[in-house]
């Protein structure tokens, strides 16, 4: 969901486009486990006047697919994530969005068919399920935002740490605080506050940001070279990590551990 929703919210801040078809059969995986949306044939530039294409398969699409006067925006794709989402876990045809305005279908609450799925995840989908889009979790951003982890206790006093677990500079460590601030790693100290030296290192090679809120690390790949988190391949993209996660640099023995700790 996260790499999909980030790469969706991009094209509609950046041109205003909205899917219209977003659904299990659309999403290939490739060799690497990228997640690959395909199908932009229905898709609507929200910023231009066009006739309204009414389209959207059963299950996934809103209600305002099914008209040609009501708006449609990043509302619409966020309710067809969701759905995706929930077939994904639960192995389930959400019900129709027209029958259920009708009376004539329920779509259970997900954790209510899968018992192990957290509240604040059921939750998050069934709002962004919402049949009325004013109602409805406004953008596939907030749809994302409401999937992570509920503040914990103490939350306000965690930063996060980047560790060297492994390589020439193995125990070394850098603090990354929930600021607002976005930190850069690679090789260059003019560029960069967390500094490897390899060369196999872009001068910048990726960058993070921590949110206390879950313990979430906000990254983007920026690298030629590529990096790989928990053995999966990254290149240029967007992605999230937790603590635990291991980062590791292609043609290095470079090592990197996300950590989370409570700063006194």
């Amino acid at each position: 969901m996260i790499q999909l929703g980030t790469t969706l919210q991009e094209i509609y801040d950046r041109e205003g486009l909205i899917h219209m078809d977003i659904s299990p059969e659309n999403i290939m995986v490739d060799r690497r486990g990228n997640y690959i949306l395909i199908d932009f044939g229905n898709a609507k530039n929200t910023r231009v006047k066009q006739q309204v294409q009414i389209v959207g398969k059963r299950g996934y699409a809103p209600p305002e697919q099914y008209s040609d006067t009501m708006s449609q925006g990043s509302f619409t794709d966020a309710f067809s994530l969701a759905s995706t989402f929930y077939f994904l876990v639960s192995g389930k045809t959400p019900s129709n969005a027209m029958e259920r305005m009708k009376g004539k279908a329920v779509c259970r609450p997900l954790n209510q068919v899968v018992n192990s799925v957290p509240q604040f995840v059921s939750d998050a989908v069934e709002h962004a399920m919402e049949l009325d889009y004013k109602k409805r979790t406004q953008s596939i951003r907030d749809f994302l935002f409401e999937l992570r982890p509920p503040v914990r206790h103490g939350a306000g006093n965690e930063v996060g740490v980047i560790r060297v677990v492994s390589g020439g500079q193995a125990g070394q460590k850098w603090i990354v605080r929930d600021d607002g601030c976005t930190y850069y790693v690679g090789r260059d100290e003019t560029e960069c506050s967390i500094v490897l030296h390899y060369e196999w290192i872009s001068r910048r090679h990726f960058s993070i940001r921590f949110d206390s809120v879950g313990g979430i690390f906000r990254c983007e790949e920026l690298s030629q070279n590529g990096t790989y988190m928990d053995g999966k391949y990254l290149n240029r993209q967007e992605f999230w990590a937790t603590a635990g996660c291991t980062l590791q640099f292609p043609e290095t023995d470079c090592v990197l551990r996300l950590e989370v700790e409570n700063e006194e």
